[in-house]
């Protein structure tokens, strides 16, 4: 099992790679980002808000930056420097990733993990799933089970 250290770092470099696979414009020059120790506890503190707070359906930016006790327009435009991710983005992913883990791990209820991980709607957390991975959860669920 990875240290609480040693998994934030590895979550921040998820975000490092959520984001250069994210970046719309491919002609726009490639900056590299640079992150702080200041920046890395902030980023921290963002996955460890967001982790705790996925379940909830209503949970969003709005939430994250007030536990981050910060306005929801400064919040964002230091997510985006740091990310390159629009946080609305990173919140999704991350519901999306949770869910992957679940199928992974043995789950195959479409509907409760759909639940578990935030998503009101299963047809909206099918969409997003098929978006993000190309395929739905249930043609994913087939290619686990041997």
């Amino acid at each position: 099992m990875l240290s609480k250290k040693k998994a934030s770092n590895a979550s921040i470099e998820e975000i490092k790679q959520v984001a250069s696979e994210n970046q719309k414009d491919a002609a726009r020059e490639e900056t590299k980002i640079v992150i702080t120790a200041k920046d890395k506890v902030f980023l921290n503190k963002v996955i460890e808000i967001v982790e705790r707070g996925m379940q909830d359906p209503d949970f969003n930016i709005d939430n994250v930056a007030e536990l981050l006790l910060q306005g929801r327009t400064t919040f964002f435009k230091k997510f985006k420097s740091l990310t390159n991710l629009v946080p609305v983005e990173f919140i999704r992913d991350t519901r999306l990733k949770r869910a992957k883990e679940l199928l992974d791990g043995g789950e195959d209820n479409i509907a409760t993990i759909a639940l578990e991980v935030g998503f009101g709607s299963t047809k909206y957390f099918s969409t997003r799933f098929k978006n993000k991975y190309q395929m739905s959860p249930s043609e994913y669920l087939k290619i686990q089970k041997p």
